[in-house]
């Protein structure tokens, strides 16, 4: 886990750690990368559209649905 804020603050936030991330070894910039997500999209079909980062890697959630983002997608169309 990564934290930003000290452990009194009451605003920290935590990040897990990808699969291939160790404590031991990480960098500040990909630590600052892990609090890059979740974040909100936008709005499809009068729902919101989220990006995250989950135990297998990116992805995008919307209406109770779970897509997978690969290293090689460009465009990810929501049907």
């Amino acid at each position: 886990m990564a934290q930003i804020g000290d452990a009194e603050d009451e605003e920290k936030k935590f990040a897990s750690l990808l699969k291939d991330q160790s404590i031991g070894t990480i960098t500040i910039e990909q630590v600052l990368d892990l609090f890059k997500l979740p974040r909100q999209l936008g709005q499809f079909e009068d729902k919101v559209v989220t990006a995250a980062i989950g135990r297998f890697g990116p992805y995008v959630r919307h209406d109770g649905k779970f897509v997978s983002i690969k290293e090689e997608t460009e465009t990810i169309h929501l049907l």
